[in-house]
């Protein structure tokens, strides 16, 4: 069962899904079997994600719904946070690979997460200079965030 099937078949039995930060609530919660709630701890960030943004819930294409990070991502993701642990006064941290043709980044900013970057190959090119250049110069803006 994916967090799509997870979220209908909760709705089909009665029960109240809210999101309440980083927790899931539902009820009433003594309705919730073992394979459901086992399903609903599987896939507890993809339904977290449905719930706050209705779009999610019904994505256009499959790739839309939240997929399990491969082993080459989460290689990338323990490397970006070892960067920043080893590094406290750094507040962004990034490495690069290149797959299929295209540049993919995986940046870390301490204290709000991480993610990749992907770049088409046709918006990026290995051999100039100025295109890291641009880049870089992406990475390195000011936050704009507000206080």
């Amino acid at each position: 069962m994916n967090a799509q099937e997870t979220l209908r078949a909760a709705r089909e039995r009665g029960l109240t899904l809210k999101a309440a930060g980083d927790k899931l609530r539902i009820a009433p919660a003594q309705a919730v079997d073992d394979v459901l709630r086992a399903a609903l701890v599987a896939h507890k960030l993809a339904i977290l994600r449905m719930l706050t943004n209705p779009r999610a819930e019904h994505p256009s294409s499959p790739e839309e719904e939240i997929q399990p990070l491969s082993t080459k991502q989460e290689a990338a993701r323990r490397e970006v946070l070892a960067q920043l642990a080893a590094n406290p006064t750094v507040q962004r941290a990034l490495c690069n690979r290149f797959e299929n043709g295209a540049l993919i980044i995986t940046l870390a900013i301490r204290g709000i997460g991480t993610g990749e970057l992907l770049i088409p190959a046709e918006r990026f090119n290995p051999g100039r200079l100025e295109d890291y250049a641009a880049l870089l110069a992406c990475l390195d803006a000011q936050d704009t965030r507000p206080s």
